[in-house]
């Protein structure tokens, strides 16, 4: 798969054993098993924030249809994230930081690390 240049965000919950703090903490290691497409995708990508929200589980579609609704975004990979729904892709991609940060507005309330 091609990645073009820019900003990629990815929607994902985090309902497993540990909750927010261990999937944070798996996504931030280099060493690991892959299992989710993110693992293929942090391969070959910085991680330069997280945001998070506790909330229910529905949360994780409405947050990618939302990021997706957003002016100057697009689906890079149809179904990126997305196996176990019917959303369009949980990974979204953003040409500039300009535009990253405009869908985070759109997201706000939302917590950074």
């Amino acid at each position: 798969m091609r990645l073009r240049c820019g900003w990629y965000l990815y929607v994902g919950s985090a309902f497993g054993p540990g909750g927010l703090r261990a999937r944070i903490a798996r996504h931030l290691r280099t060493a690991k098993r892959r299992h989710w497409h993110i693992d293929t995708l942090l391969d070959h990508c910085l991680i330069r924030q997280i945001w998070y929200r506790c909330a229910g589980r529905e949360l994780e579609h409405r947050l990618a249809q939302l990021l997706l609704s957003h002016d100057g975004v697009i689906v890079p990979l149809a179904g990126f994230g997305a196996s176990d729904c019917l959303c369009r892709s949980h990974l979204i991609w953003a040409h500039s930081w300009e535009n990253v940060q405009e869908a985070r507005q759109a997201l706000a309330p939302i917590t950074s690390l």
